[in-house]
């Protein structure tokens, strides 16, 4: 583990984690963050990586578009809240099948 004030930079899930390891990755970095006090900088694709972050930047065409957290980004219509509903009915309907 790094030292307190340490930045940590992870782009993505890591290569071979299946959908069920994801859970543990991310209870890692959360274990990381509150023990030594580190800025955990993750870049995602997917939506249950980064809902409980502490604050998400959105990006559009390369540009900040949105900053703020998960619950007050859903609450008007933008970028991130269209593609987590998008996101979030492909999986119902994936799973209803």
């Amino acid at each position: 583990m790094g030292k307190p004030g340490d930045k940590f930079r992870c782009t993505g899930q890591p290569c071979g984690l299946g959908h069920f390891c994801i859970g543990g990755f991310l209870a890692a970095l959360l274990r990381i963050r509150e023990e030594t006090d580190t800025t955990i900088i993750l870049i995602a694709h997917g939506f249950s990586s980064v809902v409980n972050a502490d604050q998400i930047i959105v990006l559009e065409e390369g540009s900040v578009s949105t900053i703020d957290v998960h619950e007050e980004l859903m609450k008007t219509d933008n970028w991130y809240s269209k593609a987590f509903r998008k996101q979030h009915w492909a999986v119902l309907g994936s799973e209803a099948g």
